[in-house]
């Protein structure tokens, strides 16, 4: 971070102090840490995120944040993915894309196939609830 960010007050905003940027004051702090990370970090170092349906036209060209991937991936995918701090509606899977051989994990982002890793995704060790007996068949 930058020494003079701390002394800006939250009501002026967070200033992005690099130099030539005409970026406006961000509300959050944490807004102004993403656009550092994605705005001023240079290309090659930059998290992405592709697509893993094969017919989709992001499948090559990748997401640079994950909330936008994750977007992508419950409104165009129709997937089980709940937005930010809002549990999934419970008549939600009977219109949307729920497969029972992989699940998808809601931290990294990766799909999980349950019949090799079960349910705890390898890459992050994420813990997914096993299905109801009763409500799967």
């Amino acid at each position: 971070m930058y020494e003079d960010e701390a002394s800006l007050k939250p009501s002026d905003g967070y200033c992005c102090l690099v130099p030539g940027c005409k970026a406006v004051p961000f509300k959050r702090n944490a807004d102004l840490d993403r656009h550092y990370k994605n705005i001023h970090r240079p290309a090659e170092s930059k998290e992405t995120y592709y697509c893993d349906y094969s017919k989709c036209s992001r499948r090559n060209s990748p997401f640079h944040r994950r909330d936008h991937f994750r977007d992508h991936l419950r409104d165009y995918h129709k997937e089980s993915i709940a937005k930010r701090g809002k549990p999934i509606q419970t008549n939600w899977s009977e219109s949307n894309n729920v497969r029972k051989e992989w699940w998808r994990c809601t931290r990294c982002l990766k799909r999980v196939m349950v019949a090799s890793n079960g349910f705890e995704c390898p890459g992050c060790k994420t813990a997914r609830a096993q299905p109801d007996a009763k409500s799967s068949k």
